[in-house]
């Protein structure tokens, strides 16, 4: 966060409803991570959830979604 030159904030773009927004602080700078800014971006997609496509990599039938429905992240834990 800089007065002069301004800040970083996901806030505007909904990071609260889980949009797949991140934000963190690192030491490195411009200048370390531009040369490679296209492997990283690579790798936080491949490392963070988005929610991008249709189908995800737990199975559910309609029973089995009511229970995780009800449990929440309870079910999550439970279940690995």
């Amino acid at each position: 966060m800089d007065p002069a030159t301004g800040v970083i904030s996901p806030g505007g773009i909904g990071f609260d409803i889980n949009c797949g927004m991140r934000l963190c602080l690192t030491t490195l700078t411009e200048a370390e991570v531009r040369p490679r800014i296209r492997e990283l971006v690579d790798e936080l997609f491949n490392a963070i959830p988005t929610g991008v496509g249709c189908t995800g990599f737990v199975r559910s039938s309609r029973s089995r979604f009511r229970q995780v429905i009800e449990s929440g992240s309870r079910w999550c834990l439970q279940n690995g």
